[in-house]
């Protein structure tokens, strides 16, 4: 008997609900496809994309934004895919919160660390460098990210997740959630 795993069932979706054929792609590759299917690992964008042991969000990512040579600064809200700043062979999801000349204060519930070692000083702003952006988790709880290892080059952006094709169909939202946006400072 022919079984039908889900991910099969989230390629197929993808195709008709979009219209475009979209390809499995390795993060490691170099192929520069316009999108890609990518299955979450984690709980750390909870409640936007969910990760349980009867079921994982299998999401589209759109790759075409980085592939414009007029792509410098990335959408604030989005949520991205980016090669782990702590371990370039891994990917994360996160959502973009600030971008280059912004100011954030990191999370206090985070052991807050550069990733050259110089700790961020509590309640100071961080402003995000040229060539930047700031990512976090919106499950503050249980995310490792730019409140661990700091500002993330802008170049470790793969894509944007734009839509949830199993185990529901849904657009992926742009809000920022509202405890992180209290931390960005004009």
């Amino acid at each position: 008997m022919f079984k039908i795993r889900p991910r099969q069932i989230a390629e197929l979706v993808g195709i008709m609900s979009m219209g475009y054929v979209f390809t499995r792609k390795d993060l490691s590759s170099e192929d520069n496809l316009s999108s890609s299917i990518h299955s979450g690992r984690g709980r750390s964008m909870q409640p936007e994309l969910n990760v349980t042991e009867k079921d994982t969000d299998i999401i589209i990512i759109n790759h075409i934004p980085m592939q414009l040579s007029s792509f410098q600064v990335p959408e604030r809200g989005k949520v991205a895919i980016i090669r782990s700043p702590s371990d370039p062979h891994k990917a994360v999801v996160k959502r973009i919160v600030a971008t280059e000349h912004q100011k954030i204060i990191p999370r206090k519930d985070k052991l807050h660390h550069y990733t050259n070692d110089d700790p961020f000083v509590e309640d100071d702003p961080v402003t995000i460098p040229k060539g930047y952006c700031w990512v976090e988790g919106d499950n503050e709880k249980s995310s490792t990210d730019s409140n661990f290892y700091g500002p993330v080059p802008v170049a470790l952006i793969q894509g944007y997740a734009e839509f949830v094709v199993y185990p529901r169909l849904k657009s992926i939202s742009n809000t920022i959630p509202q405890s992180t946006r209290e931390r960005i400072k004009p």
